[in-house]
């Protein structure tokens, strides 16, 4: 493993395993943490070393936070996009990218045409429901500067519900007991993508739960190392 800068900032890096394989597809990982510091990259670390030993190439991508100065969604979504270009150092021309939670949001939002699959992980998919409901204590109040009453136009930029369609494929995993992002923000954004013809999958872990996706040995990494084998060379 070694850690790659795409920008100045300390929090602009990314870690990247590198399997045996010569042009291993590859994985980006985005964590989440509902954008906030002090959540960061390590939480990926055990997915990443994983999928490293099962053939993938990783990057596990860290973006600045908020609590860090002056930072907002416009920062976070431009770090992201950033770090995505990181997938050239591979040379691989097939790669996933994958977010948890609050990275679920920004694989959604970030993600470019050139991406061959997209999988939110408990995303959070809606972030006027979010502010709606107080997610996170305040969550995406504090991501986008306030409500969306507030600002309108940052919520339809930054909201993956609102960003529909996107043309292209993703699958949604999400554990139906889930106390921190609820089951149904994914079952409103795969109706919502289908309504509209975008190729979405839903799958629901039954009875998992938010934090069950940092376990590589729990059913939910089991299925997203299942949606990750189409990436292989067919």
């Amino acid at each position: 493993m070694k850690t790659l800068p795409y920008g100045p900032g300390e929090s602009q890096v990314a870690d990247l395993y590198l399997p045996e394989a010569s042009t291993p597809p590859v994985v980006c990982l985005l964590h989440g943490g509902f954008w906030r510091l002090p959540h960061g990259r390590d939480q990926m670390d055990g997915m990443a070393a994983d999928l490293a030993r099962r053939g993938f190439a990783v990057l596990n991508i860290e973006y600045r936070r908020i609590g860090e100065a002056r930072v907002g969604w416009k920062e976070i979504a431009s770090d992201v996009r950033a770090s995505l270009t990181l997938v050239s150092e591979v040379a691989s021309s097939r790669y996933a990218v994958v977010g948890h939670s609050a990275g679920g949001q920004l694989a959604l939002a970030c993600a470019g045409p050139d991406a061959s699959l997209v999988v939110s992980l408990a995303g959070v998919t809606d972030l006027e429901e979010a502010a709606r409901t107080n997610m996170g204590a305040g969550a995406a109040q504090s991501l986008l500067g306030g409500g969306p009453a507030q600002f309108p136009d940052r919520y339809a930029d930054a909201s993956p519900i609102r960003r529909l369609p996107r043309g292209a494929r993703a699958v949604l995993i999400h554990g139906t007991l889930d106390d921190a992002v609820p089951v149904s923000l994914s079952r409103d954004y795969a109706s919502a993508a289908r309504a509209l013809g975008d190729p979405v999958s839903l799958i629901e872990i039954e009875a998992g739960g938010h934090m069950d996706f940092l376990d590589p040995g729990s059913p939910a990494c089991a299925k997203l190392r299942e949606c990750l084998e189409v990436l292989r060379p067919g």
